[in-house]
Parts: structure tokens; sequence; C-alpha cells
């Protein structure tokens, strides 16, 4: 026959050990929620500085290109005078 003091203790032991892995699982997962956040305010800031990394790189090849259609369409027009110039410009001589 099972004693009845160790039959109760038994059980308390079993309710105690339920109880510390339930708070043990609630640590892990607070844990893990806190992880999942940090993550997520990581990969939004490494985003936005990617993004601001690609609208420097764009900005600053716009700006290029700019300059560099200035200076052809500069180099035309001086071409074109040129040729004007030695076909008389289209003035009566």
């Amino acid at each position: 026959m099972l004693d009845p003091v160790a039959a109760e203790r038994a059980e308390k032991s079993i309710n105690a050990f339920i109880n510390s892995r339930s708070k043990e699982r609630t640590k892990a997962n607070a844990a893990e929620d806190l992880w999942r956040i940090s993550e997520r305010i990581h990969l939004e800031k490494c985003r936005e500085v990617n993004r601001l990394a690609w609208l420097a790189y764009h900005t600053h090849l716009a700006a290029n290109h700019a300059s560099l259609s200035e200076r052809h369409l500069e180099k035309a027009e001086a071409l074109a005078g040129e040729a004007k110039a030695k076909s008389g410009g289209g003035a009566m001589t």
C-alpha cells in the first residue's frame, strides 16, 4: 500500500517541476520575442542605410551624367558653329 504522505509529497514535487518548466518556457518565449523585435529593428536599420547609399549613388551618377551631357552639348554647338563659319554662316558677302 502507498503511504498517503509520500503520495502527497510526490504530487507536490511533480507540480513544482511542472510549474518550473512552465516558467522556463515563458522566459524562453519572452527572450525569443525580444530577439525577434531586435532582429526586425536591425533589418530596418540595414535597409535604411542601404536605401540611403543607393540614393547617394544614383544622385551622384545623375549629376555626372548631367555634367557629361552638358559638355557634349557644348562641343556639338561648337562644332556646329565651326561648320556654319566655314560655310559662310548664311551671311551674304
